[in-house]
């Protein structure tokens, strides 16, 4: 395994941070949801389940759907640099933007929906950053993905915790929602600037 060029590669850290930032909200909104609707909107114990459990259903139509949508651009011409980083451009796009309007909602309903919308934007990333791994390194891809989801797994300490400080200290939802929304501008900033669709490694 070409350690040393895979950790000298711009477009691995693309992919690294791209999956960090994804994570970041992923997790979060998976874990303060339920206690969010809860708080912010006095949704009883029992119906958080079935609310909570929506958007990702969206999540898994979005995710089931990305390689359609790359494979369709990829016919129509564009290269697969070019592709990944639109899909992934409209993924965090459509995670973050929504976020930032959840302060503002005045029913669970509409929390939900947002939170949909979110996340299953979210899940195009699977056309976009998730797959990209063959792409620049088709022999190491397992290598790729299991050095990604390494980093990838540190939100789910750090994010949710750090959820768990900023409500304490604030007594609101809203900075951590305005930080997801930063985290996902950072993971897009960084993609755009670093990844590629060409064999690397």
């Amino acid at each position: 395994i070409p350690w040393a060029k895979i950790f000298r590669e711009k477009a691995v850290w693309a992919i690294v941070i791209a999956h960090l930032c994804n994570n970041f909200g992923f997790y979060i909104l998976l874990l303060w949801l339920p206690s969010y609707l809860h708080h912010a909107f006095a949704v009883p114990m029992e119906k958080l389940g079935a609310l909570s459990v929506i958007p990702y259903a969206g999540t898994f139509v979005t995710q089931n759907t990305a390689g359609l949508i790359a494979d369709r651009l990829r016919r129509a011409g564009m290269s697969t640099g070019a592709m990944r980083k639109l899909i992934q451009t409209v993924a965090f796009t459509l995670g973050g933007a929504p976020i930032m309007l959840l302060p503002l909602i005045h029913s669970p309903q509409a929390a939900v929906a947002i939170a949909t919308v979110s996340l299953a934007g979210t899940g195009l990333s699977t056309g976009g950053f998730i797959v990209n791994h063959l792409d620049i390194a088709p022999r190491y891809a397992g290598i790729l993905m299991g050095l990604s989801n390494t980093f990838a797994t540190l939100p789910g300490i750090i994010g949710v915790a750090a959820t768990g400080f900023i409500v304490q200290a604030t007594g609101s939802f809203a900075a951590a929602f305005y930080l997801i929304t930063a985290v996902y501008a950072i993971g897009l900033v960084s993609y755009l600037m670093l990844a590629s669709g060409e064999h690397k490694i």
